[in-house]
């Protein structure tokens, strides 16, 4: 198709993992000017990504497969086509 740029997907755990800060803060890289991310993640690896809190809501939308998340104390197993918003 003509036009229609392929989607690049990045690994969640190289991504997300060193934005971590030591006290568990995630700090995102977002442009002053317009403080929206659109990102396109895989979570394939077995790695697991430290529990922290940021100042954005989160939305999550799996197109494949399923992955375990973790809000606070509680427990989510998302699938395929699961759609999930959160803020810390």
């Amino acid at each position: 198709m003509r036009g229609v740029a392929k989607l690049t997907y990045e690994d969640a755990y190289s991504v997300i993992e060193p934005q971590i800060t030591s006290a568990g803060i995630h700090v995102f890289p977002f442009a002053p000017a317009f403080p929206v991310d659109v990102r396109f993640m895989r979570w394939g690896s077995k790695r697991d990504i430290r529990m922290n809190c940021h100042d954005y809501f989160e939305l999550l939308c799996v197109h494949s497969g399923e992955v375990a998340y973790q809000v606070q104390d509680q427990h989510f197993h998302l699938r395929q086509s699961d759609l999930f918003l959160t803020g810390c």
